[in-house]
């Protein structure tokens, strides 16, 4: 009818106006099909959420009216609801075998992470949106993907990768893929947009892990192995492992050493304030509350690469190779890594602080694989 002709108008004007005025959009509640072509009309019966093409970050982030979408109702009712039949469901078996029933509810919320019926909605604890991990966590908006940087985890090859595919002439300087220059992080968004970026099924959400006594002692070597004690990168390498800003006109005598290394972050991992160059994968990436479908594994790192990037859609030429990048690539079967891992001591203060890291990524603190 004519009110509806009407709405449709109101829509168009505003739309306009969002579209030269962004900060003053307001919270969406409503879901239009990604090919929804603006301004055109749509029954309200069909419309679960409404989207935009455009993300906001950095300057167009609105600090007045930064808003969050809101879990929709009728998701909210249908969890609400299967809760319901699942507790219902244990009371019963519980009450039918005089106590002794063996079904336990499921906290884990990866366990409702999909809501069965919402092809395009994943639901992202809100919690996450403030994390640190959103500092860790890469968006190219080009190849629909995120991408969580873990130092000691190829990260700075793939970071300049990203910054080639962003027509980065200067994408082999490591130092500039280091700090990610030029790179939008999850932080950079509104928080509206983090929590859309991590909800949409469109977008790959990727992450290159590694086995967690490999990273350590590479970690401890690239800081370490071949360093002047008096170079200022050797010096900040200390500095973090001791979580404190060494004396200017002190002087190192002796290199640091694995066993102080790992008694040092074993100290900030007790206190709680574990530098992000040696926290957990698990941590840095937020899981298991945020879900990554493309998991990489460093020590098959070529034939990842190519598996991950097929999902993309992406030619495999366009990855920089090492000798590109001026990076030597050494083997965690090195001779150096296995003198130093085949210390039980020194695999059960791994095993301490990174304890999280063995169980989500799925790597055996036994033997090391």
């Amino acid at each position: 009818g004519g009110s509806a002709g009407g709405s449709v108008v109101s829509m168009q004007r505003k739309w306009a106006r969002w579209r030269e005025h962004p900060q003053e959009e307001p919270i969406l509640v409503q879901r239009l099909p990604i090919s929804y072509p603006m301004g055109c009309a749509l029954g309200l019966p069909e419309v679960t959420a409404f989207e935009v093409r455009r993300f906001r970050r950095g300057a167009e982030r609105s600090t007045a009216g930064e808003s969050v979408v809101p879990v929709f109702e009728e998701v909210a009712r249908r969890r609400s609801k299967r809760l319901g039949r699942e507790l219902a469901r244990l009371r019963t078996a519980s009450e039918g075998d005089d106590g002794r029933g063996q079904l336990r509810l499921k906290e884990d919320p990866a366990d409702w992470a999909r809501i069965p019926g919402d092809a395009s909605v994943l639901n992202v604890t809100r919690m996450v949106l403030a994390s640190p991990a959103m500092n860790n966590i890469y968006v190219s908006e080009r190849d629909r993907y995120l991408f969580c940087a873990v130092p000691s985890v190829a990260s700075k090859t793939w970071k300049a990768f990203m910054r080639k595919r962003n027509s980065a002439t200067d994408y082999r300087d490591l130092r500039l893929a280091e700090v990610g220059h030029g790179l939008p992080r999850l932080a950079d968004y509104a928080d509206r947009d983090k929590e859309r970026l991590l909800q949409r099924t469109d977008y790959h959400r990727v992450v290159v892990v590694r086995n967690p006594y490999a990273r350590a002692i590479f970690t401890y070597l690239n800081g370490t192995e071949d360093a002047d004690l008096d170079s200022l990168q050797y010096r900040d390498f200390v500095s973090r492992v001791r979580a404190q800003k060494l004396n200017e006109n002190g002087k190192e005598i002796q290199k640091l050493t694995f066993p102080f290394y790992l008694k040092y972050i074993g100290k900030q991992q007790e206190s709680g304030t574990l530098d992000p160059l040696f926290a957990p994968q698990s941590e840095l990436c937020g899981m298991p509350l945020i879900s990554y479908n493309l998991v990489g594994r460093y020590e098959n790192f070529d034939a990842e690469v190519t598996r991950i990037l097929r999902h993309l859609r992406i030619p495999r030429e366009e990855f920089p190779s090492p000798e590109q990048l001026g990076v030597t690539v050494t083997s965690d079967n090195s001779q150096a890594a296995n003198d130093l891992m085949n210390v039980a001591r020194h695999r059960a203060r791994v095993l301490k602080v990174y304890a999280q890291d063995f169980e989500l990524l799925h790597y055996d603190a036994e033997i090391g694989h």
